[in-house]
């Protein structure tokens, strides 16, 4: 039986005006809550999740706060998770089905409390974008999470070394010029027996991975040459398995 922890409050979906975001993460059987989507959004005392103050998007790649959201303030909580489980994202009141899906994590370089992921080394575990169709009318990593209950489920590398990470969901909204990235982090303390760590291929800055002028990040339904395109490359580096 699962044990949860709730948040302070969590509003119903159909009240939210913008978007939704994670309400909550399952992990090794345990579910933690992620943040409040009453307006404004705040942070709750049992939450594993880094706060954001508002509902809107970050429209520029370049900005400092597209590491973990504005503020992206530390949690007061770290979820244990062991290297092989699997992490569960839920979502509430998500809107936006044109647009890739990707998880990052970084190391923490001590308490994730008191780290800042300014300057930080990110590496992908997943991604998934264009699954079928076209960039314009085709089916998008974005719809097949709100298909699944508005949930997406990815496995922690099970040679990931043991230590305190970031994890950070992001959905890239591509029906919306310019593209609108919606990054959420939570703190985890991984555990187990693995001793690996992704290589530089594996590693991109946030900011820095990605530029205004990349074509994953052009408007879906502009162009005809971009919408009717049925190839989408995803931005920043490869996704690290474990090997």
């Amino acid at each position: 039986m699962k044990t949860t922890i709730y948040a302070a409050s969590l509003l119903l979906a159909g009240s939210v005006s913008a978007h939704g975001g994670v309400i909550s993460y399952t992990i090794d059987g345990k579910t933690y809550a992620g943040l409040s989507t009453s307006p404004p959004p705040g942070g709750a005392a049992n939450t594993i999740q880094r706060s954001w103050a508002k509902l809107d998007p970050i429209r520029d790649p370049n900005s400092p706060n597209l590491a973990c959201n504005s503020p992206g303030a530390p949690a007061k909580l770290s979820a244990t998770a062991t290297a092989g489980a699997t992490i569960t994202a839920k979502w509430n009141n998500w809107p936006h089905n044109s647009g890739p899906l990707l998880v990052w994590m970084t190391e923490c370089k001590g308490d994730c409390s008191t780290f800042s992921p300014a300057g930080a080394d990110w590496f992908k575990i997943y991604q998934e974008g264009l699954l079928s169709g076209t960039i314009g009318h085709g089916k998008w990593a974005t719809r097949q999470m709100i298909e699944n209950n508005e949930s997406l489920s990815v496995k922690i590398p099970e040679s990931l070394k043991p230590g305190n990470y970031l994890i950070r969901h992001e959905t890239i909204n591509l029906a919306r010029a310019p593209a609108e990235f919606y990054p959420e982090c939570a703190q985890l303390k991984v555990v187990g027996s693995g001793s690996a760590s992704p290589s530089e291929q594996f590693r991109a800055k946030l900011p820095g991975a990605y530029h205004k002028s990349d074509s994953a990040f052009a408007h879906a339904y502009s162009d005809a040459a971009v919408s009717s395109n049925t190839k989408y490359v995803i931005p920043g580096p490869p996704v690290w398995t474990g090997n």
